[in-house]
């Protein structure tokens, strides 16, 4: 019985050694061979249609460098005359805690719940 104890913890150290070695290389260990693997190419040798895509959209970038506002339109007397009629918003209650449960398993509504000390400590 002793024997068999024995074994079985020299093949759980071994099974440990071998994961840490292995879990060792995986994450810490860089192999220059990694990058060609992993397939990364550029957009253009990808697909050229996604490049030429990039490129009119660089273009069209670069374009709304060219633009300006015209800012004296808030110096106007009938800008700066403009009432604001907006209303403030009432906060409204949140939907359901799980709205893909069943309906009838969880509340309607979703409720916070708050513990203080005194509920966490047992009458005595």
């Amino acid at each position: 019985m002793e024997k068999k104890k024995f074994f079985t913890n020299v093949i759980i150290l071994i099974v440990i050694v071998f994961a840490a070695f292995f879990g060792y290389r995986y994450f810490f260990v860089e192999s220059d061979e990694a990058a060609p693997e992993l397939g990364l190419i550029a957009a253009s040798e990808a697909d050229p249609d996604l490049a030429q895509a990039n490129d009119e959209f660089l273009v069209l970038l670069q374009s709304l460098d060219k633009v300006s506002l015209e800012t004296t339109l808030f110096d106007n007397p009938a800008y700066q005359a403009l009432t604001n009629f907006s209303r403030e918003l009432t906060p409204e209650p949140k939907g359901r805690v799980n709205p893909f449960a069943a309906l009838g398993v969880n509340p309607p509504f979703a409720r916070t719940a708050t513990t203080t000390p005194e509920d966490t400590e047992e009458d005595g």
